[in-house]
């Protein structure tokens, strides 16, 4: 009977372990393959934390792959379209009306870094949001909020082409940086 029960426990025995393996190797291929997506979608740079928790032969072979998918896509045409940054500017290739439509989310994760309890509700527009903010924050100015708008709201215009020029995007650039730096306790 000694002889039984101890072939049993050690079955049992490699069972889990054989069970601890399969599951160890369906979690560690998912997520393989969950960041590989991240990556060929471009959501995910080199540099992500828990992509270094990946194996070195498996994080090679999802650079290796993202590379070679991103080689795929056409090339941009040499030199772009007036409403974007030309090249050897440091805006090269930005597209500023869309740099500037984004631009509530960047103010939204500042505002979240200092009060946790900021942000945006999915309908809220952003003059809606900017004077919550004001109202938060005490140091941004009408001046600011007023400047802000008036920019973010020449792009919101579908029939105006190029909406911001060079000038004005580096103007925004500053108002943006103003209304940062003045959110703080």
């Amino acid at each position: 009977m000694a002889l039984g029960s101890a072939a049993v426990s050690l079955l049992v025995g490699a069972l889990l372990v054989v069970f601890l393996l399969v599951v160890n190797s369906l979690v560690n291929h998912h997520l393989r393959r969950k960041a590989y997506l991240r990556i060929q979608r471009g959501y995910m740079s080199r540099n992500e934390i828990y992509f270094l928790d990946l194996p070195k032969r498996a994080r090679n072979l999802l650079l290796d792959e993202a590379d070679r998918q991103r080689s795929l896509k056409p090339a941009p045409p040499s030199g772009f379209p007036a409403g974007y940054g030309q090249e050897g500017t440091p805006y090269e290739g930005i597209n500023y009306q869309s740099a500037v439509l984004n631009s509530v989310h960047v103010i939204e994760r500042r505002a979240k870094a200092v009060d946790s309890a900021i942000k945006t509700k999915p309908p809220e527009k952003a003059s809606t949001f900017l004077q919550r903010i004001q109202a938060r924050f005490p140091g941004i100015t009408d001046e600011l909020i007023i400047s802000y708008l008036s920019i973010y709201e020449k792009c919101l215009d579908p029939d105006d082409e190029v909406p911001v020029s060079a000038a004005e995007y580096e103007e925004f650039l500053g108002i943006i940086v103003a209304i940062c730096h003045e959110l703080k306790d």
